[in-house]
């Protein structure tokens, strides 16, 4: 059963690509990459997916990364970062996790679209 993290990226990933240029592994081994979670915020209007969190299998320098180390297609990369697990908020110098934050302002950063019932 997948998480609900797992299931927005999923429901997101048609929009939200991840392409790794990361330094630290060669761009064709992407044997080091374990998995990508979601990192949504809630906002007024909705549910946004506002990073991405890549584990690695060891640990990044974070000094080696910067905003164009990243690419997510139809998304704007506001800043990367290392962290210690998958919570931004465990930000350090180098970590087995990727945080790459994402602009909440981007037309496909909203997880949900709201239909209109015609009468």
């Amino acid at each position: 059963m997948h998480s609900r993290r797992e299931f927005l990226i999923m429901a997101a990933g048609a929009g939200a690509l991840v392409s790794v240029d990361v330094p630290a592994f060669a761009q064709e081994d992407t044997e080091h990459v374990k998995r990508a979670t979601a990192i949504t915020q809630v906002f007024g209007d909705g549910a946004r997916l506002t990073a991405v969190a890549v584990e690695y299998d060891a640990a990044v320098d974070g000094r080696s990364l910067s905003p164009d180390t990243f690419r997510v297609e139809g998304r704007t990369v506001t800043g990367v970062f290392t962290s210690a697990s998958a919570d931004p908020a465990g930000r350090a110098d180098a970590g087995r996790f990727v945080i790459v934050t994402l602009s909440p302002d981007d037309a496909k950063a909203g997880l949900a679209t709201k239909i209109v019932a015609r009468s």
